[in-house]
């Protein structure tokens, strides 16, 4: 906008100076002569001789980031400012030349005139005004002085009838007196004189004072009296008149220059067309910088871009690459818990409570053993204790309340199929181990079997009623080999089942983050 606006300045220049500086036919007149000794169509042979861009051929300065300098480039539009109102001005100037209205507004001749015939003007009002201003002064200086005589009179009248000239004189009787009065002195006829007499002084103190203000105003007056006779012979309307000459003869020098340039029309012309050439090359220039500065704008912003999405893209890879990374990582977890073996954990605790509710046989406690073994490590050498020569015939043993607790089982519908810690705690045998020989002493006895709580907790994870008494142990053993009959026969399809759930689960979650990976490509495209 601001290039197609700047094109034709020179055209509308022309054009409102003409018909600015032009007076009654001038105009026409100018037309006429400008259009056939000069150019036809002159602004239609303007723009096809406007000279040719090349923002490519101008320099911009640049910032040390390679941006362009912004200040820099203004300065230089603002040199170009200057000199397109400079030739517009000479412009201006040759046109009103050749319409005959004197030299411009705009340049200095035409500014200095116009100064002159504003000052002469003002210099004709003060010359028209002092005529008048003569009679009024003398009426208001034979005023003031009839004014002034009549003050003096009062006030000499005034002093007349009072021997005191001020008011200090005043106030130098009355403390006299009274330091007279207050000194007791004086006899009672003379003390009343005296303070009738100061009675009198304080009233004709007002009129002394009075004495002071009307010779203050006498005093103005005669002021004013002597500046309306230094006005009368004043030299400042000999300085109008000799100024008014002046300006008359500056003007007559204005005119003839004139006369002089418009009789040379011929080289008027030719100055015309050389200065509307040289204010063509300049908005051109202007144009021409305008448009590079913002080519190397955009190219420098357009630079910062790529290389920002240049960033963006690297991180979005880098992140990717994590969260697929991420993604494997988790995906191969999901693969080995979903492999291990189903059932593991209730077959080993099947295992543990038949051999913990079989403790009787040889075998049992060789099973004991071997699955300490494969659970805890290397066996441990346990002092054995013998409990007949030390209990008491018929007598219970507790374990403490701690070990009771060493085994715990969560409820399998809570039970997670996923995660780390899935196969629980194994059941502990060294901690039941008193226990055990309680409730062979009790089976033995007949009488009320007494079974850990982490063991009553394992049975009813496993859904088995626990021992009521030591003669319902075999019902429970037995619950307990069927329990680990079924877990075993199905072990394996339920581990390729958990195989297969999790590889769909996977499958599902790699089509929808490619699904969503789809959609975003469409949205940056």
């Amino acid at each position: 906008m601001a290039d197609t606006a700047a094109a034709p300045a020179p055209a509308s220049a022309t054009n409102g100076n003409d018909n600015t500086n032009t007076n009654g036919n001038t105009n026409g007149n100018t037309s006429g002569n400008t259009n056939g000794n000069c150019n036809t169509n002159g602004t239609t042979e303007k723009n096809l001789h406007r000279p040719a861009g090349s923002p490519d051929a101008v320099e911009i300065a640049k910032l040390a980031g390679g941006k362009p300098d912004p200040n820099a480039n203004q300065a230089e539009l603002d040199k170009l400012a200057k000199q397109i109102d400079a030739t517009q001005k000479e412009l201006n100037q040759v046109r009103s030349l050749l319409s005959g209205a004197g030299p411009s507004k705009d340049s200095p001749a035409g500014i200095r005139r116009t100064q002159l015939r504003s000052e002469l003007d003002q210099l004709r009002n003060q010359q028209a005004g002092s005529k008048g201003a003569r009679g009024k002064t003398l009426e208001d200086l034979r005023t003031l002085q009839e004014s002034i005589s009549k003050k003096v009179k009062d006030l000499q009248h005034a002093k007349s009838k009072t021997p005191y000239k001020s008011t200090a004189d005043v106030d130098s009787r009355i403390k006299r007196l009274e330091e007279l009065v207050e000194s007791g002195s004086m006899k009672l006829v003379e003390e009343k004189k005296a303070l009738s007499e100061i009675s009198q002084l304080k009233k004709n103190r007002k009129t002394v004072e009075n004495f002071d203000t009307l010779q203050s105003q006498i005093d103005s007056d005669r002021a004013q009296v002597d500046a309306l006779k230094a006005t009368l012979d004043s030299p400042e309307a000999k300085a109008l008149n000799k100024r008014y000459d002046e300006i008359k003869a500056e003007l007559d020098a204005i005119q003839a220059e004139q006369d002089k340039q418009a009789g040379s029309r011929g080289k008027l012309l030719d100055q015309r067309t050389q200065l509307s050439a040289k204010l063509d090359t300049l908005y051109q220039a202007r144009r021409d910088r305008q448009a590079a500065f913002r080519v190397a704008n955009d190219t420098f912003y357009a630079k910062l871009n790529q290389e920002r999405e240049k960033r963006l893209q690297k991180q979005r890879e880098e992140r990717q690459a994590q969260e697929a990374e991420k993604r494997r990582e988790h995906e191969q977890q999901l693969r080995e818990e979903a492999s291990l073996p189903a059932f593991a954990k209730e077959i080993e605790d099947c295992d543990v409570l038949i051999n913990y509710f079989s403790k009787g046989s040889a075998s049992s406690n060789e099973n004991k053993k071997v699955k300490q073994k494969s659970v805890g490590g290397k066996a441990l050498n346990l002092r054995q204790v013998n409990s007949d020569a030390m209990v008491p015939k018929g007598a219970v043993l507790h374990q403490k309340k701690e070990e009771e607790e060493t085994y715990f089982a969560g409820n399998p519908k809570q039970r997670k199929p996923k995660g780390k810690g899935r196969r629980g705690t194994p059941l502990d045998l060294n901690a039941t181990e008193g226990a055990d020989e309680n409730a062979a002493a009790a089976g033995g006895a007949g009488e009320k079997l007494n079974v850990p709580l982490g063991t009553l907790s394992a049975l009813l994870a496993l859904s088995i009623p626990p021992p009521a008494n030591a003669a319902d142990v075999g019902r429970v053993v037995e619950n307990l080999k069927l329990k680990k009959q079924y877990f075993v026969s199905n072990q394996a399809r339920v581990t390729r089942e958990n195989i297969e759930r999790v590889e769909k689960m996977l499958a599902k979650s790699s089509l929808s983050e490619k699904e969503g990976e789809e959609k975003s490509e469409e949205v940056k495209a």
